[in-house]
């Protein structure tokens, strides 16, 4: 009687492309195996990070059968982009806040899909800029502080003759 085990086969798929500010992970599959990644590392979980190509050699402990496979990361660039420092007005200001122009789709934490947004609300606001070519995408926020402006009341109108003197304004 002869019988056949399998052989391990971790899948990790087609070759892919990895956003420059982010990661993958490659998972050799579970189970009673012993790893071997490409770095010499020996874990069952691989993160990757940078362009390169990566394989991982797992070996069934209890049958000694093995298997391997191999795949190429691209990295593509994400996009880089700065709202600016949060701003403090007084009331009544607007203030605008931009995305930079290009191949993007925006979304702002207040639902406009446009490159630029006006307001004079306090809050956070958050842009969402994803490069419509490689899908790649980057977050920025910037916080709006809106101070009320200063009550002023000078009282009631008041006439004065002019050989009377003078009236004391205090704000």
């Amino acid at each position: 009687h002869v019988e056949e085990n399998q052989s391990p086969a971790p899948m990790f798929g087609p070759d892919t492309t990895v956003c420059s500010n982010a990661s993958i992970i490659l998972d050799g599959t579970s189970g009673t195996y012993s790893y071997l990644w490409q770095d010499n590392s020996t874990a069952q979980i691989f993160t990757v990070t940078a362009l390169g190509t990566y394989n991982v050699m797992v070996v069934d402990t209890v049958t000694g059968c093995s298997g391997a496979d191999t795949i190429l990361v691209g990295v593509a660039p994400a996009p880089t982009f700065s709202l600016g420092s949060d701003v403090t007005v007084c009331n009544g200001t607007l203030v605008s806040f931009s995305g930079p122009a290009g191949q993007y789709s925006y979304l702002w934490n207040t639902s406009d899909t446009t490159a630029s947004i006006s307001t004079g609300a306090a809050g956070y606001y958050e842009l969402e800029l994803t490069d419509s070519i490689n899908g790649c995408s980057a977050m920025d926020t910037v916080m709006l502080t809106v101070n009320p402006n200063p009550a002023v009341a000078l009282g009631a109108d008041t006439a004065i003759c002019s050989a009377a003197g003078s009236l004391a304004l205090n704000g």
